[in-house]
C-alpha cells in the first residue's frame, strides 16, 4: 500500500472547517487557542446548537451536536431504544444518550492521520452531521412530549 502523506496541520485544517462555514454562510464563534467554532444551523425545525473542532492529540476533526431534547428517568429505556433504532441507519457518525442525566447528542469525527484532508471532505462532515441532526431532533422530541410511540418512532427511523 502507498504511504499517505497528511500534508495539511491542524491548524490549516481548522482555517478549512472556518471556509467551509464560510462558503455555507454559517455565522460562527471562532476560538483560535483551542481550534474549534460554535455556531447554531438553522434546519427545518429546531436550531441545531454546534461545536466543530480539531482534536489534535487524536488527529480527528470532530463535530458535536448537543441536542435540546432532555429525557427524564421514567423515559429513559424508551429514549435508548429509539436511540439505538436511529444508529442503527446513520451512516456517519451517531446519537448518543447519557442515561444518567437524560441528554442527547450527535457527533461524528474524522481522522486526519495519514489521510488527505480537503474542503470537500470538510464540507461533508458539515453537512451530513446537519443533515443527520436535522432529521432526526424534532422527532425525539415528539417521542419525549409522547406525541408519536416508540413503535411507530422505530418504524420510521429503525429496522
Amino acid at each position: 500500500m502507498a504511504e499517505i502523506i497528511n500534508t495539511a496541520t491542524a491548524s490549516e485544517i481548522f482555517n478549512m472547517i472556518c471556509s467551509s462555514l464560510d462558503k455555507l454562510k454559517i455565522k460562527y464563534e471562532k476560538n483560535d487557542v483551542d481550534l474549534s467554532v460554535k455556531c447554531v444551523i438553522f434546519g427545518r425545525d429546531i436550531p441545531i446548537d454546534t461545536k466543530l473542532y480539531v482534536d489534535i492529540e487524536n488527529k480527528l476533526i470532530v463535530f458535536q451536536s448537543n441536542l435540546k431534547t432532555v429525557f427524564p428517568p421514567e423515559k429513559i429505556v424508551n429514549a435508548a431504544v429509539a436511540i439505538n433504532a436511529v444508529n442503527f441507519n446513520v451512516i456517519d457518525g451517531a446519537f448518543g444518550l447519557d442515561v444518567l442525566n437524560g441528554t442527547v447528542d450527535f457527533k461524528l469525527s474524522c481522522s486526519f492521520e495519514e489521510r488527505q484532508v480537503t474542503n470537500d471532505l470538510v464540507a461533508y462532515i458539515i453537512l451530513c452531521s446537519f443533515n443527520t441532526v436535522d432529521a432526526v431532533n424534532d422527532k425525539l422530541e415528539q417521542l419525549l412530549k409522547e406525541e408519536i410511540e416508540l413503535e411507530e418512532f422505530v418504524k420510521n427511523f429503525g429496522y
